[in-house]
């Protein structure tokens, strides 16, 4: 059985390589992940699925590049680099940004919960402003 850190890696690397498979493998039925920059959660693998589609279409050639893991008994934390070239539609719960063919570079903070082995909590920070302005979408701060 591979430690809450290696099972945590395996994440990025299957990610990178394209095998869902092997991460839905280690997500528990009642996951929660809550994804901070767009203020959803979702729930199950099912969930994972659906908040990863977006990535996965508006970025197919998406790669994620781990920098950091921190491990402390079930909890790790975590802080990753998402590039990729956005070539199809970006559906974000504001709307649509279709593809701009610009390149984006992303930086991701993730707290996992573990039991047994299987992920039951996922809470993701990104820098959604910086993320905008990379495929030109126009951004204001103020109302």
């Amino acid at each position: 059985m591979a430690t809450n850190a290696e099972a945590i890696r395996s994440i990025y690397e299957n990610f990178s390589r394209g095998d869902l498979d092997s991460i839905l493998a280690i997500l528990a039925p009642d996951l929660e992940l809550i994804d901070l920059g767009i203020g959803m959660s979702f729930h199950g693998p099912a969930g994972f699925l659906q908040w990863l589609e977006p990535w996965e279409k508006g970025a197919p050639d998406g790669k994620a590049y781990l920098r950091t893991l921190i491990a402390d008994g079930d909890s790790v934390a975590t802080e990753h680099t998402h590039r990729g070239t956005h070539t199809g539609p970006f559906n974000t719960p504001m709307g649509t940004i279709p593809a701009s063919n610009r390149h984006m570079e992303v930086k991701f903070a993730e707290i996992f919960t573990l039991r047994d082995g299987k992920i039951i909590g996922w809470i993701v920070y990104w820098d959604l402003v910086t993320f905008l302005r990379q495929l030109g979408a126009e951004v204001s701060l103020t109302k």
